[in-house]
């Protein structure tokens, strides 16, 4: 089994803004790319994308994920871009939100609510802001 030199692993439970809501579950058939050190062939897609994950992580594990740049997309993009995923190799912050949104699952009613209901909150409130308080002397 091919390893690296980065024994760092990606936290799934202590994330910047807390748990995720939506996911993409990924194929490891997708994945194009591998060890450059071990043919093609010799690597099952499991492997592919094992290693490219952790090469990803290797990578990101001197970087501070900040909320704006370089954050947890640019690191699953950074992966993603490693695996030749889906046969692409320039996967970025914007493509990956474009397929999480249009794409991606939600984790149970929680991810739904935890996606819309702050967006339906201050839409709500402008409205009311807009609409109610400019009429309230009419």
């Amino acid at each position: 089994q091919p390893q690296n030199s980065c024994d760092n692993t990606a936290s799934a439970d202590s994330m910047m803004l807390g748990r995720a809501s939506r996911y993409i579950p990924l194929a490891p058939e997708q994945v194009r790319n591998g060890d450059p050190s071990v043919a093609p062939e010799e690597q099952t897609p499991q492997e592919k994308y094992d290693w490219c994950v952790r090469e990803g992580n290797c990578d990101y594990e001197k970087r501070i994920h900040c909320l704006i740049y370089p954050n947890c997309n640019h690191h699953v993009a950074h992966c993603l871009t490693r695996m030749g995923y889906r046969g692409w190799n320039h996967w970025g912050m914007l493509s990956l939100w474009v397929w999480v949104f249009f794409g991606g699952r939600f984790v149970g009613w929680r991810g739904f609510l935890e996606t819309f209901v702050p967006f339906l909150i201050v839409a709500v409130v402008v409205a009311v802001f807009v609409f109610g308080v400019g009429n309230a002397g009419d």
